[in-house]
């Protein structure tokens, strides 16, 4: 079973700066990532998938000063988050229903990276942030489990650390015996 815990970062200054372009940089990767398969389809009636634009990512590295700043994982799963929305698109048109194709995302329509496998640690009550360094946490409760990723999301002027973990333990149902109303 898979749970998420929701922590408060602390970043200073020079950390939120950093924090915000890496943010930025992926939003324009995935604004990119999308229009290369838009552009594709239109002009050469050609699909895109996602290991062709993964294969891609080490050359747009070299030509762009903004890529080598974010972590190699977290490039590879704004990759995967375009792939998702396009395979959602095309279920829906399977599925008979109302498609919606996927979006260019604005400022405030991009609020988070993830850190899919590794880049992150825990040091102390700080996070380790591959790229960024030690951030403070507020880690208000234990994690119980293995952490699988590590998401960061902005919320206004407020950052904050997600992490999905694998657990084994399951949520006991109880019997209502009672009906209350209000």
């Amino acid at each position: 079973m898979q749970k998420c815990f929701k922590f408060r970062l602390y970043p200073s200054r020079r950390q939120r700066e950093i924090l915000e372009r890496m943010l930025n940089t992926c939003r324009i990767l995935y604004n990119n990532a999308l229009a290369e398969r838009k552009e594709a389809w239109e002009k050469e009636k050609r699909s895109v998938n996602y290991h062709e634009q993964a294969m891609a990512l080490p050359n747009k590295k070299n030509g762009n000063p903004f890529l080598p700043r974010v972590h190699s994982q977290v490039l590879q799963d704004v990759l995967r988050r375009v792939d998702k929305s396009f395979k959602s698109f095309f279920r829906h048109i399977k599925n008979g229903e109302k498609p919606g194709y996927p979006r260019f995302k604005g400022y405030w329509r991009y609020d988070s990276f993830v850190y899919p496998q590794f880049g992150f640690k825990f040091n102390g009550k700080k996070l380790m942030l591959s790229k960024i360094g030690e951030v403070n946490i507020k880690l208000h409760r234990p994690i119980d489990g293995v952490i699988k990723t590590c998401t960061l999301r902005r919320d206004v002027d407020r950052w904050y650390a997600c992490f999905t973990v694998e657990t084994n333990s399951m949520v006991e149902k109880k019997e209502v015996r009672k009906a209350v109303g209000v």
